[in-house]
Parts: C-alpha cells; sequence; structure tokens
C-alpha cells in the first residue's frame, strides 16, 4: 500500500472530487460541503493511518459522500493490516512464542 501521504491525497482528491460533483447536482447544500470539508481537515495532520481511516470512517457514518470515499479505500487498508497481523504471528509461532501470536491475534499491539 502507499505511504500515508499518498493515500490522504488521493482520498482528498476523490472527496473533493465527490463533493463538487453532488454540489453541481444539487445532492448537498454548500453549506453541507462545508462542514465535510471543516470536519475532514479538523484534524490535520493525522498521526497514522489507524486515526486517519478512523475520522473517515466517522465521517462515512455522517455524510453519505464522505461514505463512498471510504468504502473505495477502507478496504485495502484492513487488507493490509490484515496481512500485516499475519506477518507478524507467523515470525512468533517460528520463533514458538504462542503467548505473543496469539495477542497479535487478538488485536493487542
Amino acid at each position: 500500500m502507499k505511504d500515508l501521504n499518498e493515500i490522504m491525497k488521493d482520498i482528498e482528491r476523490d472527496l473533493v472530487i465527490n463533493l463538487t460533483i453532488s454540489l453541481r447536482h444539487k445532492k448537498i447544500s454548500k453549506t453541507e460541503a462545508r462542514n465535510i470539508a471543516r470536519e475532514f481537515i479538523n484534524d490535520f495532520p493525522y498521526k497514522d493511518e489507524e486515526a486517519f481511516f478512523e475520522k473517515l470512517n466517522e465521517l462515512s457514518g455522517k455524510f453519505w459522500v464522505v461514505r463512498k470515499v471510504y468504502v473505495k479505500y477502507a478496504f485495502e487498508y484492513e487488507d493490509e493490516k490484515i496481512e500485516k497481523s499475519l506477518i507478524e504471528m507467523r515470525n512468533y509461532m517460528k520463533i514458538k512464542d504462542f503467548e505473543n501470536a496469539i495477542r497479535v491475534a487478538k488485536g493487542g499491539v
């Protein structure tokens, strides 16, 4: 997966495009578009991918325009997160450290 800055640029671009199209077709108001943009950039800079996607998920629950963008990128993010966990679990199992492998499987850090 791309680094956080590249992902954020892609998501920002898609969000702006979706907001613009929605405004042109009068599916949302200018005020709603401003609110979406304001809430999205409120927490900049994001410390990591997890915080970024949590915010995007939160906004997708409030605004359908954001939901379209979140769904587009969330699957790739979740797949990568699962793959990293599996790799870490395998490494612990190779050295017979089953307690840490179980901790990773449960979602521990």
